[in-house]
């Protein structure tokens, strides 16, 4: 990285955040996954919890089917609660990958957004 920022335009009309989300993690997961992208992944869930009608992630988590439910919540809040002001580019290791792709994976399966 040579500390630069560039804005890229969206490939996909997408007029929906969560829809947006869905493909910037889709595109992390494939690539390379960051342990910033857990607050992407609560702000997803935190999404469609609203729109169930809850706010609760713990509630989409049961839903899709995600067995330890407090603990995966811990595993996301820990990592979306990190201090905001610094770079969070710590590349996520094997176990926390194995949680992000769980529930992407069977967020992906339950709903079956079109992105």
């Amino acid at each position: 990285m040579d500390g630069n920022l560039t804005l890229e335009p969206f490939k996909k009309n997408v007029f929906l955040y969560h829809l947006h989300l869905f493909q910037v993690l889709e595109k992390a997961k494939n690539e390379q996954l960051y342990t910033y992208h857990f607050a992407l992944l609560r702000q997803l869930l935190e999404n469609i919890a609203s729109f169930l009608g809850t706010g609760r992630t713990g509630h989409t988590l049961k839903l899709i089917g995600i067995e330890n439910v407090d603990g995966v919540v811990n595993v996301i809040n820990t990592h979306s609660h990190k201090n905001i002001y610094y770079d969070q580019t710590e590349i996520m290791n094997e176990s926390e990958q194995n949680y992000f792709n769980d529930v992407f994976d069977k967020l992906v399966e339950k709903y079956q957004f079109k992105y």
